[in-house]
């Protein structure tokens, strides 16, 4: 990433490696991290970067790139064990194993736009897909954007400070609590930094983008927090197209949902939970139409080695954006524990739980009889949204990672089981067969050759599905 002048902002060189090297090193890298030639495939290709945001109300002149670098990188000086800390591979998905520290530490700061609209940052962090840090190097990558104006919550300006995080070493959630840490400067008062002007104002917990070799789809769900001494005074402030009252054909890139901070913090939300709170105030109010969020459930992987990866998909109703947040939410969660229970029952497995955010699969979004000009019995697809990690209690532990580690936890294929992997395309959810022989599944180039075709195909798959028979 490089500032306006075009050198890298925090001291280094900017370099660009072509594509093709870049993943043939990467592969390399992974493969001396002991992760699987598939895991690496859709670590690579398949998953984005967790992107936390932190926007801070300035009353006068915005602080410099310095002050803010300054304050960053006394922060990282002081934390240690940050390095070790995201290494620390927290959903137990066996990555990353190697990470190394020795980089200088302001490195990792990069001035994007002196001067800038809020529209133009949000398109511009959506952007940093195609640019995603490297998780065996530096793992961590700050972005700042100063003067930025039109924030919904600032009638001047604004500093709007992110932190982009490889996915595979923390969630949402982790990166949005570490970027606090950083900001803060919190811990000893003898080594803490000057705070800037005041506390952000507005928090961005997480976005995801979904990406595929040589086609990119972009699915994004926001879900910002208001504080609540602020939502009194910013509440005129707040964009037209606000969740109450949009309308039109769908979700756009760059709509934002706006939830008061104490909504659904007493709740203590689950990811999934989250994000289908987001899906159900980011659709259009239409009449005559509905929408269903569909969830993976599993038995987790070890409990049963005949039935591992035996996934169930329990389907949700998706309240409207009419009331408030925290009710959907307590909505929502009603729902997915009744229909999990009932999963439970069909399935006589008492310990199916909710896969909290598998990568492998999305929650949907399905408009009910939406007819088209192709097919009127059909339900058309309205947007996809892809979940970035996933983890399942298994005896008091948890386990986790990408879609094949969860695949490859299947110690044999019996004579009428096949593997599917689930991938996602603009207009539909595509499901490839990549395994469909009795023994263990041992050889990972073949696996990987599958993956590849399979992703390969996903264009013309996905127009193909686009309007299938439900």
């Amino acid at each position: 990433m490089t500032g306006e002048n075009g050198t890298d902002v925090g001291g280094g060189k900017s370099t660009t490696m072509c594509p093709w090297l870049r993943r043939n090193q990467f592969m390399k890298t992974a493969s001396l991290a002991r992760l699987s030639a598939a895991d690496a495939f859709l670590l690579d290709n398949a998953c984005p970067d967790i992107v936390s945001v932190l926007v801070f109300d300035i009353d006068g002149e915005s602080p410099s790139f310095d002050t803010i670098r300054d304050q960053i990188r006394r922060n990282i000086e002081r934390m240690d064990a940050l390095p070790v800390r995201l290494a620390h591979d927290r959903l137990k998905a066996g990555f990353p194993y190697r990470v190394r520290s020795h980089r200088r530490s302001d490195s990792a700061i990069v001035e994007l736009r002196s001067s800038t609209t809020w529209e133009e940052a949000l398109t511009e962090l959506s952007d940093l897909a195609g640019c995603k840090v490297d998780p065996f190097t530096q793992c961590v990558k700050v972005h700042v954007f100063r003067n930025v104006e039109s924030s919904p919550t600032v009638s001047g300006t604004a500093t709007l400070v992110a932190l982009q995080v490889n996915h595979a070493i923390v969630d949402g959630r982790g990166a949005a609590r570490i970027l606090q840490e950083l900001l803060d400067g919190g811990g000893s008062s003898s080594v803490r930094a000057r705070p800037l002007d005041r506390d952000p104002s507005w928090m961005h917990t997480a976005m995801a983008v979904v990406g595929v070799p040589g086609r990119l789809a972009r699915t994004y769900w926001r879900l910002f927090r208001l504080p609540r001494e602020a939502a009194h005074d910013s509440r005129d402030n707040r964009p037209e197209q606000s969740s109450h009252s949009r309308t039109g054909d769908g979700p756009s890139g760059i709509d934002t949902v706006m939830f008061d901070r104490q909504d659904l913090t007493p709740l203590e939300m689950t990811v999934t939970e989250t994000a289908l709170t987001a899906v159900a105030f980011a659709l259009p109010l239409i009449e005559g139409r509905s929408y269903r969020g569909e969830v993976p459930i599993a038995a987790p992987p070890g409990l049963n080695p005949r039935t591992v990866n035996n996934l169930v998909n329990v389907v949700v109703e998706l309240p409207d954006s009419t009331g408030t947040p925290s009710a959907a939410a307590f909505r929502i969660r009603e729902l997915l524990t009744a229909e999990i229970e009932t999963a439970r029952n069909i399935a006589a497995r008492a310990r199916l739980s909710v896969i909290d955010g598998a990568p492998a699969f999305v929650v949907r979004a399905i408009a009910k009889n939406a007819a088209s000009e192709h097919n009127t019995s059909s339900r058309d697809a309205v947007d996809r949204f892809k979940l970035t990690s996933y983890q399942a209690p298994v005896s008091g532990a948890h386990v986790g990672g990408t879609p094949p580690s969860f695949a490859m936890s299947i110690p044999t294929l019996g004579p009428s089981e096949a593997l599917t992997v689930t991938f996602v395309g603009f207009g539909d959810v595509v499901t490839t067969t990549i395994a469909a022989r009795p023994g263990p599944i041992d050889d990972l180039p073949a696996f990987l050759d599958r993956l590849v075709a399979a992703v390969a195909d996903l264009g013309a798959a996905d127009r193909q599905h686009r309007f299938r028979e439900d």
